[in-house]
């Protein structure tokens, strides 16, 4: 009996381990997305724990710094949300490659089925051909022994 083989397995296997790199990349990049946000709650947080003054009293030095702080934290928060979306950008870009990678990949893994169910099917038929063959033989061979036994009554 034949094995099975898959003339394009070596594509599969490529467009398999393409895949998981993208798939590999999707993760990082979705780390990455999760790291930004984290920072940008961070910075909110402590921007909101800033902007109400402790004291009732301050005096005009200390009163500079808190808006130079203040002013850095808006920066910062400028930065951290322009990062944050592109991290978004990027998360969605390797997301579009992931599923295109796993589209192709798929498809081959279809194909290799279809292919190896007729392949069985062809198996099969060759393998009933051969025991009809037999069987056939078989019947041939006990009648001609048969017939054998007849004559020398």
């Amino acid at each position: 009996m034949k094995k099975f083989h898959f003339r394009l397995q070596g594509v599969l296997d490529y467009r398999i381990s393409c895949k998981k790199e993208k798939e590999r990349v999707l993760a990082a990049r979705n780390a990455e997305l999760a790291k930004a946000e984290q920072y940008l709650q961070n910075i909110m947080k402590r921007q909101d724990e800033f902007t109400e003054p402790e004291e009732t009293e301050i005096s005009m030095a200390e009163l500079a710094v808190r808006r130079q702080y203040i002013c850095a934290l808006q920066e910062s928060l400028i930065r951290q949300r322009q990062q944050v979306q592109e991290a978004i950008e990027a998360v969605a870009e390797a997301r579009e490659a992931f599923v295109a990678s796993a589209i192709e990949a798929e498809t081959l893994e279809t194909l290799k089925k279809k292919r190896f169910k007729a392949f069985s099917e062809e198996q099969k038929k060759l393998e009933r051909k051969e025991l009809d063959t037999l069987t056939v033989t078989r019947h041939r061979f006990r009648k001609s022994q048969g017939g054998e036994h007849g004559s020398s009554d």
